[in-house]
C-alpha cells in the first residue's frame, strides 16, 4: 500500500513539474507586447489548425519512465506508421504542438505522455492506454 502511495506521489510531482515547466519561458528574450485583438484571436484557431485530424501526435520528454514505456509500445508496433508523429517537447516545434494541443482542447495541466489525435486527446501512460492509443491510430487511418 505505501509503495502505491508513494508512486502516486511521483506522478503528481512529475505532472507539477511537466507543467510548471511548459508554461514558463526558459532562457527566451524578452518580446514585444502581444498583438492587438484581433489577430490574438486568430491565434487558436491557426494553432489548433496545426493538428492534423488524420495524424496521432505522441509527446515526450527523453527522461520521463512513462514516456520511455510509451515510445517502446509505439516504435515496436507502429515504427513505420505515418500517422505517428513523434513529438519531442524539449524542442520549439514540440512546444508549438504542446501549445496548439492546449488551445484545441483547453486543458491547463499536462501529464506526460500527452496524445492527441481528432477530436481526443490522453495523458499518461499504463498498459490499458495502449489500446485506447491503438483506437486513435485506427481512426486516424479513416
Amino acid at each position: 500500500m505505501n509503495k502505491m502511495k508513494l508512486i502516486a506521489a511521483v506522478a503528481a510531482i512529475i505532472a507539477i513539474a511537466a507543467g510548471a515547466y511548459f508554461t514558463t519561458a526558459k532562457n527566451e528574450p524578452a518580446q514585444a507586447p502581444a498583438a492587438p485583438a484581433p489577430v490574438a484571436a486568430k491565434a487558436p484557431a491557426e494553432a489548433a489548425a496545426q493538428l492534423a485530424d488524420n495524424r496521432v501526435y505522441v509527446m515526450y520528454v527523453d527522461t520521463c519512465p512513462m514516456c520511455a514505456k510509451a515510445m517502446e509500445y509505439i516504435n515496436g508496433k507502429y515504427a513505420d506508421n505515418a500517422a505517428v508523429v513523434k513529438v519531442d517537447l524539449n524542442t520549439a516545434d514540440g512546444k508549438t504542438l504542446l501549445k496548439a494541443c492546449r488551445e484545441k482542447f483547453g486543458f491547463k495541466d499536462v501529464v506526460i505522455p500527452l496524445v492527441c489525435a481528432k477530436g481526443e486527446y490522453t495523458m499518461g501512460w499504463s498498459d490499458a492506454m495502449s489500446a485506447k492509443l491503438d483506437g486513435f491510430i485506427e481512426a486516424a487511418a479513416k
